[in-house]
């Protein structure tokens, strides 16, 4: 038995297992199936692949390799021994027959290399048509065989075809139809380092995986598992890529070994978790080659004849899927036979079976809708094609840019298809396929666009200052803008419609936005947020959840500055996870810079918003950055570092860093508190973020919708001292503890003296508030703030008194009231003024004696005791004024 070596290190192998959740989601990732019967599941596996599989706590079984089998493998040696169709040929031979072809029918076939193998050899690809040099409008298609080395039934079956089709051409009414109608390509070998592993002579040992042991089926970006499903892509893989990439291929099939039976979209998902758009048009087709073949074969042959590829079993990274998804072109997958190798004798027999359903299935390029998009100039479009409420998962097609030409092909109905191009107004017709196999021409002519202008200048929210170099571009188009040293920017000749404007520049979190075009000029101003990348430079930011197997802070591997997260520390089977929930304030984009180094194709940093992964990163990934759109409302943003059952690789660990998040919202509460006693202040003036608000009860006001920065707030209260500070608003709801400092009061107690005694009854009006006197001549007024107060008083029979108190404590104020002249003062010896009033040091008396004489002045405290007295002689008796 032959395990390896002849084999290059490629294993086939059974294991058991029942479960098909485990099948679908890690078997499959891990080695190659071939097919699955009952709990036995028979795969092709390398030395990694194998150590992988046992490490996942399987026993395989190592069996025979199949190409180990013993079968007559005659092999041609020059072009004449290919003459009946019953061997394979050697490399050279193989090279000769494709050159001969476009030798001898120069009109009708072309031989491209689209790449070189990792040995050197060629990857060949036919192109088979009528005038074949010309660019004319016709449907194109793609056979292709032979991507697993030792599965070569079709690597002949494609040169046979490829003589039939160019033998017969102008003799034969159906291939002459065939080729004026349609472009054929022929890729006979697409892993001839495979198919000629031990050398160029022989197709015996030839290996499933390519000449790195790769299985290049699993090796195509695959729609749900992503860009890398098994690691790097071969150069093979890139070729096809590449080709694909080149031309506007409609339909396509690629020919297998190991089973017999036709394998239809999607093999990423099981049939009731995802179907194809056209899941029972690929039905249909399929049913179709398959009764053909059971028409030209024995009884027993091509059974069960078509089937769902994800219900046999999921694949990830197979070509099938990868052209569906990518390219918008139906292909299929042709399992021939059961063995692998078939042996030579047997070739003939599969060409008779297989030829009619090989012949039909190009013929169903002459179904469906078909025609061509031009402008009214005539010049050719390339056009988007949509089947309204119908095509999902990338299934719309497109016209081909050089001639315009595009294929629709279709199940019975009446279906609504919109015809769209850039700069062009799109247009939906109605039309009604009858079978499935009818055909007819919808040639469509898109009016030019009325086109219009957008301009306006880009400001940084918050300082409106304007912003140079800020790129402003509509998406899927070509209009793109950056603006000037003034924040202006202008797109002329913008079709009118619906667009999404991005706005973006270093330093400041991009924004999307709706606009409507109209034939008017739009003249905008839009807003950028400066940026707040998250880089860990200061630890785990509050907001940020990791708990089991948490992420850590790391300064020995970073994007920017010295920290970055680093995913946790887990065994086999684990998941470490941190995540952060937002709600999104408006549609932005969040982007990050990402680092792995993991066991590639197995462990993984996966990245995720609302629980939908959006990327997935394996292997030795140097620091890149990620962008994702992001729209409004909750969005929970997630990244997963997950192992899977066995194994490490590099420095088992995944890093993230830099993280630009969209502007988002967040809930800030103010608490305000009395700094002496702790107690709630009731009816504080907040404001915050150009809102102003009071407190309740509590002393709390929430303001909600707060967008994420450094904001100033400002709190006041009568009798507090204002509060002015700034509040960073992040990742988290803030509840913000505010203490007011009370302003401290004083009081003043005033003392009214009237003709020497205490004034009762006094009437004392200062500020807000009213004092009368006591018996004493007292009142006493408190809670007054250190200011200039002017107060008045006034009481029966006294003049009123207006002073001024500059208070800056508790302070005794006596205040002397004149009393109200009820005589002549020529006539009596009275007081005519008394000035200031109280006083501090002076006192001015004016007075009119009623006489010469002497004169008795005596000065009394407010308590009425006598402080001293005047004799003064030979007053004037006009009038004097005296200074005490």
């Amino acid at each position: 038995m032959v395990h390896s070596g002849l084999f290059g290190q490629e294993y086939y192998l059974k294991l058991k297992e029942r479960d098909r959740n485990l099948i679908n989601e890690h078997i499959t990732r891990v080695v190659s199936i071939h097919k699955i019967e009952g709990e036995n599941i028979y795969a092709f596996a390398n030395e990694e692949e194998l150590a992988k599989i046992r490490a996942y706590g399987y026993a395989p079984e190592l069996l025979k390799h199949p190409s180990d089998t013993y079968r007559n493998l005659d092999m041609a040696t020059n072009i004449d021994q290919m003459a009946d169709w019953d061997r394979y040929p050697t490399y050279e031979v193989y090279r000769a027959m494709m050159k001969r072809f476009e030798a001898q029918f120069p009109e009708l076939c072309r031989l491209d290399s689209i790449g070189t193998t990792i040995k050197g050899r060629k990857l060949y690809v036919l192109k088979i048509t009528s005038q074949v040099d010309e660019l004319l409008p016709k449907p194109e298609m793609f056979y292709t065989s032979s991507i697993h080395g030792n599965e070569t039934t079709g690597f002949v079956l494609m040169l046979r075809l490829a003589d039939h089709l160019l033998q017969n051409y102008g003799s034969d009414s159906r291939v002459t139809k065939m080729l004026n109608e349609s472009v054929i390509y022929l890729n006979p070998a697409a892993n001839p380092d495979g198919t000629y592993k031990s050398g160029n002579h022989t197709v015996a040992g030839a290996t499933r995986g390519n000449a790195n042991g790769k299985d290049m089926n699993r090796n195509f970006p695959d729609p749900r598992v992503g860009t890398y499903p098994s690691g790097p892509h071969q150069p093979e893989t890139i070729a096809m890529m590449e080709f694909a990439q080149s031309k506007n291929l409609s339909l396509s099939a690629n020919f297998h070994d190991g089973a017999e039976l036709i394998n239809y979209p999607w093999d990423a998902w099981v049939s009731s978790e995802r179907k194809h758009a056209d899941h029972n048009w690929f039905e249909a087709i399929s049913i179709q080659w398959a009764d053909q073949v059971h028409s030209n074969s024995p009884q027993g042959y091509f059974f069960p004849g078509y089937t769902h590829g994800g219900d046999w079993y999921v694949v990830a990274g197979g070509r099938q899927d990868y052209m569906n998804y990518w390219h918008h072109c139906r292909e299929v997958t042709l399992e021939l036979h059961d063995n692998f190798l078939t042996a030579t004798e047997l070739l003939p027999s599969f060409w008779n079976y297989q030829k009619e359903s090989l012949l039909s299935y190009i013929e169903w390029l002459q179904t469906g809708v078909s025609g061509t998009v031009m402008n009214e100039a005539g010049v050719p479009l390339e056009a988007r094609i949509t089947v309204l409420n119908h095509d999902k998962d990338e299934s719309w097609v497109r016209s081909n840019p050089y001639h315009g030409h595009y294929l629709r092909m279709l199940e019975p109905g009446t279906w609504q298809l919109e015809f769209s191009a850039f700069g062009y107004v799109p247009q939906v017709l109605e039309v009604e396929v009858t079978d499935i196999d009818s055909s007819q021409t919808l040639n469509v002519i898109l009016k030019k666009a009325v086109t219009t202008s957008i301009a306006g200048r880009v400001y940084e929210f918050g300082t409106n200052k304007p912003l140079k170099d800020v790129e402003v571009s509509l998406k899927n188009t070509p209009h793109i803008a950056l603006t000037d040293s003034s924040g202006w920017f202008q797109m002329d000749s913008v079709s009118i419609g619906n667009f999404e404007l991005r706005i973006a520049k270093e330093g400041f979190i991009t924004s999307l936005n709706e606009v409507e075009l109209d034939t008017t000029q739009q003249i905008i101003e839009l807003f950028l947020f400066p940026g707040d990348p998250e880089s860990f430079e200061e630890g785990l930011t509050p907001g940020f959840l990791t708990e089991t197997n948490p992420w850590t802070i790391v300064n020995d591997v970073s994007y920017d500055g010295l920290s970055s997260l680093k995913s946790g520390e887990i065994s086999h089977n684990r998941t470490s996870t941190v995540s952060i929930p937002l709600k999104i304030a408006a549609r932005g984009e969040i982007s990050f810079a990402l680092k792995t180094s993991s066991e590639a194709s197995y462990d993984f940093l996966k990245f995720y918003i609302n629980g939908e992964e959006k990327a997935a990163w394996s292997g030795e990934t140097d620091w890149t950055v990620a962008t994702f759109a992001v729209d409004t409302g909750m969005q929970v943003f997630e990244w997963k570092y997950i192992k899977d059952q066995a194994d490490t690789g590099g420095s088992d660990a995944a890093w993230i860093d830099q993280i630009v998040f969209p502007q988002s919202f967040q809930q800030v509460s103010f608490e305000i508190l009395s700094s002496s006693s702790g107690e709630p202040v009731n009816e504080a003036l907040i404001q915050f973020d150009s809102k102003s608000q009071l407190t309740d009860q509590a002393g709390i006001f929430v303001f909600s919708e707060v967008l994420r920065g450094t904001k100033i707030y400002e709190v006041s209260k009568d009798g507090f001292q204002n509060v002015v500070d700034t509040l960073v608003v992040s990742f988290v709801n803030v509840f913000n503890k505010v203490y007011l400092e009370e302003i401290p009061t004083y009081s003043i107690m005033f003392t009214v003296i009237g003709s020497g005694l205490p004034v009762k009854d006094a009437k004392i009006e200062i500020y807000d508030n009213i004092l009368w006197t006591d018996n004493e001549g007292t009142a006493t007024t408190h809670g007054l703030f250190a200011r200039n107060y002017e107060y008045i008083i006034s009481a029966e029979g006294y003049n009123p008194y207006t002073g001024v108190i500059d208070l800056k404590a508790d302070t005794q104020l006596v205040v002397m009231l004149s009393p109200v002249l009820t005589e002549d003062p020529a006539e009596v010896g009275v007081f005519w003024k008394a000035f200031p009033n109280p006083f501090s040091d002076q006192l001015h008396l004016m007075f009119k004696p009623d006489s010469s004489g002497p004169l008795l002045i005596e000065v009394f405290d407010p308590a009425g005791k006598r402080v001293f007295e005047i004799n003064e002689d030979g007053m004037e008796s006009h009038g004097s004024s005296l200074v005490l």
